[in-house]
């Protein structure tokens, strides 16, 4: 990858073509050469261009004193070429625009490059006494502006600051839009920003202790009062944050000032504490602590946030014209802080929540609950009338048990996208209530479930009709593909052999309830394409319920030796006599070569008499009265000298 294209015309670019380096290409540079003459004395001014720190520029503070809008500069720790533009913001330092022209140039960086930036010097002097009201520009804090808090009264709406934190490479910037406020601390190195009008540390002409105010960054306690405020017009872009210090967000170091905030023009509320420093919003218009509520409890209700006590009162509710994109959440409070759960960034002021894509949804409110959201649902309402009779077939939505399906095992077919259930011990959300869940590809033909009599509710999307599931009706087989099955009605117990082994997950199954303790067993089988395999194989028992598999291929009684006792053989699965004899084996290739001895092909852990897992040359012993061997990344498998019948 190169180096991105500065438009220096006229000046030296300089490159580091390495011995490992195959190719070479430019254009427009004109003539390359080694000669690396210096061209300026280190200490002196020197103009745009790129030069070598430590021969031609030496290290230390630098200024632009008659920048243009379009000045670009950069550090480099490497001119070899190997960095793009996003490596060079990580490993080296950049910046464009006027706004930002002093440069640190260190004992690590190899080069420095400035366009459009005129002449540099190393002149340490400030621009004047230290000031506490300045304009646009780039500045050093403690000799061009003392430290402070420093408002913003006329900013555009490009308004952009940056607080330097080290070698003046910007750490942070943000947008203010209107009223931006900025703590300028000690430690800070530097202070820079464009379009926002005159900086000054008199906060004289700024509101005193309001409860409705509108986008900008307010001082809590000094501007706003602390408490609960509502933004009654937020657009789609709405974002506030609480902060504990306006410092910017200086990523990775100790000036970052966020406390908590999001985007919220769909749950327009914001608890503000009195330990906050300040409060920013974009994008949602007048923010008020009028909170007189708009319902009295037991009304219907729909889309939108609602106080529970004061506007719903805590209780079930029922949705019945949910929309696909039906969402609901039980509301603790108005924080806007977080869990980091390592995928993704969980609200804590979200107890629990549901969805519905069609058919109805039901929720639960507590009385500990602070409000309720909902959004595509419909109208919320306490009619629970029975919607269909127990035992007929009924479709996506969510049901009481007993009331309107009744308990038992059902079957249904996915429609085109994945068919998705929940058994609930109740509605106060998926979370807290699911007792099993399952999702189905609808490829993997039905779907089974298990409704338990002590269930309270069920909850089903893209899976169309459930029905009770008749065994007498349906037909055992003793060869099938893909899909879940109950065994003695839709497949006969016994051991099954799939012809498809390269990727492959099985799953033996004591019940359909959507739990861990429904699966008596789970197998991914993995073979490496290169090598030669054996299939692999399931012993189905009598007492199993169910039994699911995927990418298998199809599966048969058909246990006709794969290989012959005596003959190398590769990963896979095999039976010891018909297949493998007894005897001392070594791995041929093996690359974390995993294998087990087996009593039987059932996948428990019971059934498992020895395993090992290595990364050298793996040997195994098989006794007769094994039953089976697997093994996964152990290459071939050939028998040994020493071979002996027992150990």
């Amino acid at each position: 990858m190169g180096w991105r294209e500065w438009t220096v015309s006229g000046r030296r670019t300089i490159v580091d073509i390495d011995a490992e380096v195959t190719s070479f290409t430019s254009s427009g540079c004109g003539t390359w050469t080694t000669d690396l003459s210096p061209r300026v004395t280190p200490g002196t001014p020197f103009g745009d261009g790129m030069y070598l720190v430590g021969t031609e520029v030496a290290t230390g503070r630098y200024r632009a004193a008659s920048p243009s809008d379009a000045c670009e500069w950069a550090v480099f720790p490497d001119v070899s070429g190997a960095l793009g533009v996003d490596a060079w913001r990580e490993e080296g330092r950049f910046a464009e625009g006027r706004w930002l022209t002093i440069a640190d140039i260190t004992e690590r960086d190899l080069a420095f490059f400035s366009s459009g930036c005129g002449e540099w010097t190393a002149d340490p002097s400030p621009v004047g006494t230290p000031v506490t009201s300045f304009g646009a520009g780039t500045f050093v804090v403690g000799s061009d502006v003392e430290p402070g808090r420093y408002f913003a009264e006329s900013p555009s709406d490009q308004c952009t600051w940056a607080l330097v934190a080290r070698s003046f490479q910007v750490g942070g910037t943000r947008e203010r839009g209107t009223r931006p406020i900025v703590d300028i601390e000690p430690s800070h190195l530097g202070f820079a920003s464009t379009g926002c009008g005159t900086w000054s540390a008199d906060p004289a002409a700024r509101p005193r202790l309001g409860t409705t105010f509108g986008d900008g960054a307010f001082i809590v306690g000094v501007e706003i009062e602390p408490g609960r405020y509502h933004a009654a017009n937020p657009s789609e872009e709405c974002v506030w944050q609480r902060l504990h210090r306006f410092a910017g967000e200086i990523e990775g170091g100790p000036h970052d000032d966020h406390v908590a905030g999001h985007g919220v023009s769909f749950i327009p509320y914001v608890d503000i504490a009195p330990t906050d420093a300040g409060f920013v919003s974009t994008g949602c218009g007048t923010w008020s602590a009028d909170l007189s509520p708009r319902i009295s409890p037991g009304e219907p209700f729909g889309a939108g946030t609602y106080f529970v006590g004061s506007e719903i009162a805590p209780g079930r509710y029922r949705a019945t014209e949910p929309t696909p994109e039906c969402r609901w959440w039980r509301v603790s409070g108005f924080r806007g802080e977080y869990y980091d759960t390592g995928d993704v960034l969980f609200p804590k002021d979200l107890t629990d929540g549901g969805y519905a894509r069609a058919g109805t949804a039901i929720a639960e409110i507590a009385a500990t609950d602070t409000a309720f959201f909902s959004h595509g649902c419909g109208e919320w309402g306490t009619d629970f009338t029975p919607r269909m009779t127990p035992g007929e077939p009924f479709g996506a939505g969510t049901f009481l048990v007993g009331v309107e399906i009744q308990p038992g095992r059902y079957r249904a077919w996915p429609a085109d996208a994945t068919c998705h259930w929940r058994r609930l011990s109740g509605f106060s959300g998926f979370f807290s209530s699911q007792l099993g869940y399952e999702s189905v590809d609808p490829r993997m033909g039905p779907a089974f479930v298990d409704i338990a009599p002590t269930d309270v509710g069920f909850s089903s999307r893209g899976c169309r009709a459930w029905s009770p599931y008749e065994a007498e009706f349906d037909w055992l087989r003793t060869s099938f593909d893909d899909g879940t099955y109950v065994v003695g009605a839709s497949v006969a117990p016994g051991r099954y052999r799939a012809d498809a082994p390269r990727w492959c997950l099985w799953e033996r199954l004591g019940g359909f309830g959507g739990t861990e303790e429904d699966v008596l067993a789970l197998v991914v089988s993995m073979v490496i394409p290169e090598q030669p395999a054996g299939a692999t194989i399931v012993d189905i028992k009598a007492t199993d319920a169910g039994f699911r598999t995927s990418r298998c291929g199809t599966w048969s009684m058909d246990l006709s030796p794969v290989i012959r006792p005596g003959q190398s053989f590769g990963d896979g699965w095999y039976i010891i006599g018909s297949e493998i004899a007894p005897g001392r084996y070594h791995a041929t290739t093996p690359d974390s070569c995993r294998w087990k001895r087996l009593s039987g092909f059932g996948g428990a852990d019971e059934d498992v008499i020895e395993s090992s897992n290595v990364d050298t040359r793996a040997i195994v012993d098989i006794v007769a009265s094994d039953t089976g061997l697997v093994s996964w990344g152990c290459g071939g498998w050939a028998t040994t000298a020493t071979a002996t019948a027992e150990r």
